[in-house]
């Protein structure tokens, strides 16, 4: 496919995209209001330093492909000393070729021009097509579903203590590396940035101006149980009425009773979260994905604990 060019694509050419990107993932926006959600994503401190969003053109500069690539921190375990570090890598998000370009190999050609040129050697997705296009390039799944917990929710006297979201940021960056350490077969992790998270908030912001309300309640909170400290960072979603998980600790039992509590001061019902766990009631199975530069057998617990979940 040599005729094919891949340009990064301009602040217009941006715009016209999340028209036919609308189709795919508006959900419960206008394709208007969701075209708006992009360009706020986009021009947000994070979206201007560390996302590019790639396109594919045939000879008459017809957008054919496109995805978005992400910038993002993880903890690496080396193989041979096991020793962590944290190394630069990407996220992909938003693959999409359009209707009347399908099955024409352009999204194949897109991603594997993109993996080709990565010096980074890992990198992490989101797949909402199931998970056998990206395994032909090395990408590996890893088990998690998405759930939800609906009222009753299980009572609990402990009382979730909301603090700011660079201290939530530090804690958590330490308690996942912590838990890392200790699982042998995993190879990478994201790791907690205050840009990147505060970008996952930016939406929920945006949510919530669209209903009239100013402002979204904090989403950062620390519990205490009888095994220590515990976190989680749960978003009031306006648009769907649920509490949104971006992050929690699934080994620790009081943390969803903890955030039952959360939902329910905000006048919430249900509560949607990813885990591997069977907690509550499964609404689908999600395909986060790892991949390492080189590797034949990637394993699926690789790519360890992908609760942020791919909400863009």
């Amino acid at each position: 496919m040599a005729y094919l060019t891949i340009d990064q694509a301009s602040a217009s050419e941006r715009e016209a995209l999340a028209l036919i990107r609308a189709e795919a993932w508006a959900k419960e926006l206008s394709r208007v209001e969701f075209c708006e959600r992009n360009k706020i994503l986009y021009s947000h401190p994070f979206g201007t330093k560390r996302i590019q969003t790639l396109l594919l053109k045939n000879p008459e500069k017809k957008i054919v492909s496109s995805m978005d690539a992400l910038q993002v921190k993880f903890f690496f375990k080396e193989t041979e000393t096991q020793k962590i570090v944290v190394r630069e890598g990407f996220l992909i998000a938003s693959v999409l070729t359009p209707i009347q370009h399908r099955r024409k190999g352009y999204a194949s050609h897109l991603m594997k021009d993109f993996l080709s040129r990565q010096n980074l050697g890992i990198g992490v997705l989101y797949s909402d097509i199931g998970p056998k296009f990206y395994e032909r390039y090395g990408f590996q799944k890893t088990k998690v579903q998405s759930r939800e917990l609906v009222e009753p929710f299980l009572n609990t006297s402990i009382d979730p203590v909301p603090i700011e979201m660079n201290d939530w940021i530090e804690k958590v960056k330490s308690f996942r590396r912590i838990r890392f350490e200790r699982e042998k077969a995993a190879q990478l992790c994201l790791v907690p940035e205050t840009e990147f998270w505060d970008w996952q908030i930016e939406r929920y912001r945006y949510f919530s101006r669209l209903k009239g309300h100013p402002t979204i309640p904090a989403p950062f909170f620390e519990i205490n149980t009888n095994s220590g400290p515990s976190y989680f960072c749960v978003v009031k979603n306006v648009l769907t009425q649920t509490a949104d998980v971006l992050w929690f600790d699934s080994d620790c039992p009081e943390s969803l009773p903890a955030i039952g509590r959360i939902a329910k001061d905000w006048g919430l019902g249900r509560i949607h979260f990813w885990s591997p766990k069977e907690l509550g009631q499964s609404i689908h199975e999600e395909c986060p994905m790892g991949w390492f530069q080189g590797a034949s057998k990637p394993s699926p617990e690789g790519f360890y604990d992908p609760q942020l979940c791919d909400w863009w």
